[in-house]
């Protein structure tokens, strides 16, 4: 399932919006997991953000694709 995911940086505030895949946890539920990620769309979130500060970034799902 694709959905469009905010990833926000945990010092600075900056957001990074993008199309991702969703991993499938369990009956019904969808949840965003960096493992599902292209090593494009992981590259691009590690060179905005901080190759550290990348994993530490809070992650809002705006809508569902």
């Amino acid at each position: 399932m694709k959905a469009k995911v905010r990833l926000t940086g945990p010092c600075s505030g900056r957001s990074l919006v993008l199309i991702c895949n969703l991993v499938h946890v369990y009956s019904d539920y969808y949840d965003f997991s960096f493992s599902a990620l292209s090593d494009y769309q992981r590259r691009k979130i590690e060179s905005y953000f901080g190759k550290l500060n990348a994993y530490y970034t809070d992650v809002d799902i705006i809508k569902i694709l």
